[in-house]
């Protein structure tokens, strides 16, 4: 096999370690033969298993079989020096290396640096909306814009709490009665506006002084704003009915006597309904109205005697153990009293058509009743159902003493003068049967009494004359003084009468006797 010098090409003997013509080193043939054996086998193995282009030293081919160059020696007598030493040749000029082209973005990137830049001014235009959105200046602008043309739309702009009620359009009318225009409005909210400052708010009043509402500062996010919030009233009603309802916009509320809120509104006229199921007769519901101003009152009471009917009977005490029972045309309804404690109150809202009442009193096994009255009217709120009196001293049998009546005519004779002296026959009347003649008589005469006379009582002496189941008779002798412009002294013999009328006692006639003055 021929060998040749790697570095010059000279033909060189196959025992010959070095070039004859420039020294170089020469391969071992055997080794070469080895290594292209080698490298035959490695590349039928790599076609083998698809493994073409795989570097050497990777897959079966293992490492010891990769050829090495041999090691060197320093000097070796059969080497032949060339007769003159080899100049260094020159390394050969390096081409100059092509400028790389850049790499043009990739389309993502593009897009990337798009969605960038499109934020950032979205971001800048977003800015200017939302400070134009919550601009104070704009608010006040918008509400006095629709507060102008009295659109409903005024009341998105003002700051109203959940569950508060109004009716925009009575809202516009109260104040337009007022005469509280759109310029007034809008110098208010901007004197307001004014004196707000982050931890004050102001308030913005009417025509008449009253508030308004008030304007407070806000931040909303890195902005500054404002809520303006209208002055809301809180109204409260109870009643003396044993039940009685109120719907509220739809929200029902139970009346009891202690004052409950039924509803918060804004300035202006509303309609509640009223419902009671133990009304005895008429109507069980009725409309009405609630008139809600800045200076008006905020509570209501449902009372018998503003919305329905007060009944007096001739009863003067306790009714325990019995049960007083209203009849409606005749019938038992579900209406009764065990105690006369307070006054006797129907509830009633209207009626078409009349209707009979009466009283029937049910006592110690005795059922007695009253005189009867028809009401036709709807406005009738007092109405008289006497018993008769020998019916009523059946079920309430009387048992006074002759003390107990004496007594009475005492009181009697102070209150006397004290009536005679004010000109004010309120302070007897109770000692007389109701509606009686005797006391009608002394109402007047106590009543048309000189407001300049004067009576000064230092003598009242009594004595028992008579006395039977239902009537005392006593005998006093009275003295007097009497000024009119002058001084009168009298001296009197007279005699009372006090009799049992309805369970209860009454002074039912005084007759003078004798009277001498001086």
């Amino acid at each position: 096999m021929k060998q040749f010098c790697t570095n010059c090409g000279t033909e060189a003997n196959p025992d010959m370690k070095f070039c004859s013509t420039c020294g170089q080193l020469l391969p071992d043939p055997q080794l070469e033969e080895v290594a292209s054996d080698q490298a035959l086998k490695d590349e039928e193995a790599l076609h083998d298993h698809g493994e073409v282009g795989a570097p050497a030293g990777i897959g079966n081919t293992p490492y010891s079989h990769i050829p090495k160059p041999p090691p060197s020696t320093e000097h070796d007598s059969s080497i032949v020096e060339d007769p003159q030493p080899k100049q260094p040749s020159s390394p050969p000029p390096i081409p100059p290396q092509p400028s790389l082209p850049k790499k043009p973005m990739s389309k993502g990137a593009k897009i990337g640096w798009g969605i960038t830049g499109l934020t950032i001014v979205l971001l800048i235009i977003a800015h200017f909306i939302m400070q134009s959105l919550v601009d104070p200046m704009k608010k006040i602008d918008q509400i006095v814009t629709a507060y102008e043309a009295k659109d409903e739309a005024m009341f998105d702009y003002l700051t109203i709490q959940q569950g508060i009620i109004y009716e925009p359009q009575s809202f516009f009318q109260y104040y337009e009665k007022q005469g509280f225009t759109s310029n007034d409005l809008k110098r208010e909210l901007l004197q307001a506006l004014s004196m707000t400052n982050e931890e004050f708010y102001a308030t913005v009043n009417d025509l008449n002084g009253e508030t308004f509402g008030y304007i407070e500062p806000k931040k909303w996010l890195i902005y500054d704003t404002i809520d303006v919030v209208p002055n809301s009233y809180a109204w409260q009603a109870n009643t003396d009915f044993a039940s009685l309802k109120l719907d509220v916009y739809g929200e029902e509320h139970t009346l009891t006597e202690e004052l409950k809120t039924v509803g918060t509104f804004l300035v202006g006229e509303y309609e509640v309904t009223l419902q009671a199921d133990d009304i005895p007769f008429g109507e069980k519901e009725m409309q009405y109205p609630v008139q809600i101003t800045p200076a008006g009152e905020w509570e209501t009471t449902f009372s018998a005697e503003t919305f329905g009917m007060i009944v007096h009977t001739n009863i003067q005490h306790d009714l325990s153990p019995g049960t007083l029972t209203l009849l409606v045309n005749g019938e038992k309804s579900k209406l009764s009293w065990t105690s006369m404690d307070e006054p006797l109150t129907v509830p009633f809202f209207k009626s078409d058509k009349p209707f009979e009442l009466q009283l029937q009193l049910e006592r110690e096994k005795e059922t007695i009743q009253s005189a009867k009255v028809v009401v036709d009217d709807n406005h009738a709120h007092f109405i008289e159902l006497p018993f008769d009196s020998a019916l009523l001293q059946k079920v309430f049998p009387a048992s006074f003493t002759a003390e107990e009546a004496e007594q009475l005519i005492v009181h009697f004779r102070e209150d006397f003068e004290k009536g005679l002296n004010f000109s004010s026959g309120n302070y007897i009347q109770e000692y007389f049967p109701p509606n009686s003649k005797i006391q009608n008589e002394y109402i007047k005469f106590v009543n048309d009494t000189a407001a300049s006379a004067a009576y000064h009582f230092h003598r009242f002496d009594t004595s028992l004359l008579s006395e039977t189941d239902d009537t005392f008779v006593f005998t006093s002798v009275e003295a007097f003084d009497f000024y009119d412009g002058k001084t009168t002294q009298y001296n009197r013999t007279k005699e009372y009468t006090v009799q049992i009328i309805d369970g209860q006692l009454y002074i039912t006639d005084i007759s003078i006797k004798q009277t001498n003055k001086s």
